[in-house]
């Protein structure tokens, strides 16, 4: 739905989201505002951030409750990064090129946009591998690569800095501390990871609700 209050800062607004799985709550009387910059989801496990994010993304919709989106932001435009990477049973390149394909509608072959991106985050050597043939860390890096490459309105990223080793581990959140700048862009992570964002908002959730 669209936003209810005018505010150019606000992206996404929710009003009392309330999940409920297999007669368990994960998520209850959620209400929180996401704005420009970058905002942080973490918690414990269990605690219904990937749920959450999952809402916010329009991917899932809540038990009850409503989320608005601003007129800024299109959502069906925006980028989501699972904390499992999902994958065509297809090398890397071609990986990407679908995303690319399917965002812009377009045929073209976009061979020299993958090549930069790749080369930026020192793993060229994967662009003809399979995912099923690559590591954790690995096909974490290609469905970051992903999910910036298409050029989003906005990002949501569950995850993106675990099971990474340190290099990567600053690598990629230096990138999205620069990207969010620009496009909004919402992260999952855990607390020992929250020193590597330069967050403007962060949430932290407990016991189903926002504390």
């Amino acid at each position: 739905e669209k936003l209810v209050m005018f505010d150019d800062n606000i992206i996404i607004n929710t009003q009392r989201i309330k999940m409920i799985k297999s007669s368990r709550i994960i998520l209850n009387d959620i209400a929180l505002q996401i704005t420009k910059g970058l905002t942080i989801i973490t918690g414990s496990n269990g605690a219904g951030k990937s749920t959450l994010l999952k809402i916010l993304g329009n991917l899932s919709r809540p038990t009850s409750g409503k989320v608005f989106y601003s007129d800024n932001i299109y959502i069906n435009y925006s980028s989501f990064m699972f904390q499992e990477p999902i994958f065509l049973n297809r090398s890397v390149n071609d990986n990407l090129q679908h995303a690319l394909k399917f965002y812009n509608n377009s045929n073209i072959n976009y061979e020299n946009q993958i090549n930069e991106y790749l080369d930026m985050f020192n793993v060229h050597y994967l662009k003809y591998s399979f995912p099923k043939n690559m590591s954790t860390g690995e096909k974490k890096i290609i469905s970051y690569i992903r999910s910036i490459l298409v050029n989003p309105s906005m990002i949501f990223l569950d995850e993106p800095c675990a099971n990474l080793d340190v290099n990567y581990q600053k690598l990629i959140s230096s990138y999205i501390n620069n990207l969010s700048e620009k496009i909004p862009t919402v992260v999952v992570s855990h607390y020992d990871e929250l020193n590597l964002y330069n967050a403007s908002k962060i949430y932290k959730l407990e016991n189903s609700r926002v504390v």
